[in-house]
């Protein structure tokens, strides 16, 4: 498992068993786990958190920008949630081997490369 989501897994453990979270199941932390690695090549990495539904969701935040959210429920689907320079994007795609598209171009239109 990669130190980001090991890292949000046992941060959301430690809180979410007093409070009756849902644990991520074995489908999310693959999902998670290749969202992962599809931006690893990003400038930045995101933030990654485990929600108290099981859902895993990877977040930018760019000052001045907007933010990104690309989450995982280990159903085959990715969701991404988005405000980019004013404009907000809500939208559930395929989660196959590569980034879908239109959560790609979404992650572009935040950060452009070189930025």
């Amino acid at each position: 498992m990669s130190d980001p989501l090991q890292t949000a897994l046992d941060e959301a453990l430690a809180i979410g068993h007093e409070r009756g979270w849902t644990m991520p199941g074995v489908e999310t932390l693959g999902e998670a786990q290749r969202l992962i690695r599809l931006v690893a090549d990003d400038a930045r990495l995101p933030e990654v958190l485990v929600q108290p539904d099981g859902t895993v969701t990877l977040e930018w935040d760019v000052p001045g920008r907007g933010w990104l959210q690309l989450a995982v429920q280990g159903t085959g689907q990715l969701t991404h949630s988005a405000v980019i320079d004013g404009d907000e994007f809500t939208q559930s795609e395929a989660f196959g081997p590569e980034l879908p598209a239109w959560a790609q171009e979404l992650l572009g239109r935040l950060r452009p490369k070189g930025h």
